[in-house]
Order: C-alpha cells, then structure tokens, then sequence
C-alpha cells in the first residue's frame, strides 16, 4: 500500500515538473522564474519553520533549567526549616524538662 502511494506520489511529481517546463516552453521564461519563486519561498518558509522549532526547543529548555533551579532552591530551603524545626522541637523539649523540673522543686 505504501508503495503505490509513493509511486503515485513520484508520477504526480514528474508530471507536474513535464507540465511546468512544457507550459514555460510555451509561455516563456516568466512562468519559469514564477515557478522558482515559489519554490525559493517554500524553501525559506521551510527553513523559517525549523528555525521556530529550534527556538521553541531552547526556550523549553531554559524553562526546564529555570524550573530545576527554583526546585533545588526549593527544596534548599525547606531542609534548612526542617532542620530549624527539629531545633526548635529540642529547646522546647529541653525547657519543657527544665519547667517540670522547676515545678517538682516547688513542691
């Protein structure tokens, strides 16, 4: 199946190429030189679209990179307020000792 598409495909192309040269051949070169501009700004337009693609690629990328960055930051900052809690839950253990302690020498 996918032969015969290429094949058709092949012989709609020659056949328009034939068209296009024997139609130039009777209408002259200005038909011809319509032709290559078309082809040129097809060719352009190509290349324009690859180019959008790259761009769009390197911009996801800096996002991903950006993304990364504020997640280890992130993440930086939550382990230093665990860390500062874990601190806090020792003094509070620690007074907490030094209050019943306090309180068992008043009695």
């Amino acid at each position: 199946m996918q032969q015969e598409i290429m094949d058709a495909f092949v012989k709609g192309v020659s056949a328009w190429i034939t068209s296009v040269f024997q139609t130039a051949a009777k209408k002259g070169l200005l038909i011809l030189l319509l032709v290559g501009a078309c082809i040129g700004e097809t060719f352009a337009i190509v290349h324009l679209l690859r180019e959008a693609d790259t761009s769009r690629h390197e911009f996801k990328m800096e996002l991903k990179a950006e993304l990364s960055d504020v997640r280890n930051e992130y993440r930086t900052e939550l382990a230093a307020c665990n860390k500062a809690r874990e601190e806090l839950s020792i003094r509070v253990a620690a007074l907490s000792a030094e209050v019943a302690v306090l309180k068992n020498r008043k009695r």
